[in-house]
């Protein structure tokens, strides 16, 4: 299986999306207009995965089928109907980049929580 990770840079919808900083799933991604515009906003989101099989099968994408595996696992950008939950959008750097820590915080929460804990020489799970 191949994880093809989702581009630093992309357009889609008439919107040049650039990739400022990524820890683990969480990313802040610039939004301009086009590629050597102003910033226009920010979105900061958790990026979401499917197989290439399904990716290569849904009606919204009207581009080329992307080769490989179809079991191999491809990173996409969270869909609208994931906003407020997957991704947010900002009108400026400082508002995402705290957004961004508080998401990171929060996911790393809960991967500690689902790990098991030894101590004292017994497993415990919190």
């Amino acid at each position: 299986m191949v994880v093809k990770t989702l581009t630093k840079r992309f357009r889609s919808y008439g919107v040049f999306y650039e990739q400022i900083e990524r820890l683990g799933n969480i990313a802040i991604y610039s939004l301009k207009h086009r590629e050597n515009t102003p910033v226009m906003g920010y979105d900061v989101v958790k990026i979401c995965w499917t197989t290439l099989e399904r990716y290569n099968r849904a009606p919204w994408k009207n581009a080329k089928a992307m080769p490989g595996n179809p079991d191999d696992v491809v990173e996409t950008y969270p869909n609208s109907s994931l906003w407020g939950s997957w991704a947010w959008s900002f009108n400026s750097y400082p508002k995402a980049k705290t957004w961004f820590n508080q998401v990171c915080q929060s996911e790393a929460a809960k991967v500690l929580k689902s790990v098991p804990i030894k101590q004292k020489g017994r497993e415990r799970n919190d």
